[in-house]
């Protein structure tokens, strides 16, 4: 719900918002997301990440076991 408006439903980074950022954001199910640690993946969706356009978004997911849920839905992506 919260991911959508930039990462798009499928994922791709081609979500209504993302045109306007000029991060160069990675597909949620690229090698090199699939290739974060647990903590690494937590910090960047959660705390987020200002020097690219992450959103902190801890009011938004605020208990702790969704924000784990989400660490482990990137993770499964294929």
């Amino acid at each position: 719900m919260h991911c959508k408006s930039c990462h798009g439903a499928a994922r791709l980074n081609d979500g209504a918002k993302a045109a306007k950022w000029k991060a160069n954001m990675r597909a949620l199910n690229s090698a090199d997301v699939k290739k974060q640690t647990d903590g690494e993946l937590y910090y960047k969706g959660i705390i987020g990440d200002k020097t690219k356009n992450m959103p902190n978004c801890e009011t938004k997911i605020p208990v702790e076991k969704d924000r784990w849920m989400l660490v482990n839905y990137t993770k499964s992506l294929k």
